[in-house]
């Protein structure tokens, strides 16, 4: 097992009792029970995603991530944003194999993954492989086995996939997930790109799961509110 360097802290590992970490891990806990029309069920892989860059998906779906595992669930969290790449600065990593390489190699999950600093998280960057569009990557059978393997060999499977309204990728991703936070910005995220977004996502029949409302201010000062759940 490959292991991250441990320079980063993420906000639910460095701070237990903030109240942006109580909101992450109710977040988890919400997501156990999403209310769909055959009852109540748990989306096991989750792609996190926004209308357009900035507004926080790539530290939502790591803090998320953070915030499963701290809870005792073995979790892998993929960098599937290959144009802007982010997991480097966060986790330490420098370079390397990663996602794309995996699928194209038939690398298992748990193969390609690095150990990070935080217990029970595990990590794949997107790495690097040129000339191969990542359109034709994410709608490829591999990478839908990849996910598959990944369903099996993690109890939660998270992946930071690119904006919506930005590329294509990311509806080729929630295809494969069992559902999709969109995450949008408090003071910056306009309703307009909110519903635009829901749009393209059910053009595809994408399971949007909710909203989760980063850098909300509210009585608490809390960094995340509450995601507003939708039927599956």
């Amino acid at each position: 097992m490959r292991r991250l360097s441990d320079s980063y802290a993420m906000i639910t590992a460095r701070n237990a009792l903030s109240p942006v970490t109580e909101s992450f891990r109710a977040l988890c806990t919400n997501l156990q029970f999403i209310q769909g029309d055959s009852g109540v069920w748990t989306p096991h892989v989750i792609a996190v995603t926004s209308a357009y860059p900035g507004e926080g998906k790539t530290i939502t779906a790591v803090n998320l991530a953070v915030a499963y595992a701290q809870e005792g669930k073995r979790v892998l969290l993929i960098e599937g944003d290959i144009r802007k790449q982010s997991f480097m600065g966060i986790f330490g990593h420098e370079g390397g194999s990663g996602l794309v390489q995996a699928i194209h190699a038939d690398e298992a999950p748990a193969d390609a993954a690095y150990a990070s600093a935080i217990e029970n998280l595990f990590v794949i960057p997107a790495g690097y492989m040129p000339g191969i569009p990542s359109a034709d990557l994410f709608a490829s059978k591999r990478f839908e086995g990849f996910v598959q393997m990944a369903r099996e060999q993690y109890d939660i499977v998270i992946m930071d996939t690119p904006p919506v309204l930005v590329v294509n990728d990311a509806k080729q991703i929630a295809l494969r997930c069992d559902g999709v936070l969109l995450v949008a910005q408090s003071g910056r995220t306009r309703r307009k790109w909110l519903q635009q977004a829901q749009f393209q996502l059910e053009r595809v029949n994408a399971n949007l799961l909710g909203t989760v409302l980063n850098r909300y201010k509210g009585r608490q000062e809390a960094g995340l509110q509450a995601y507003s759940g939708m039927k599956r």
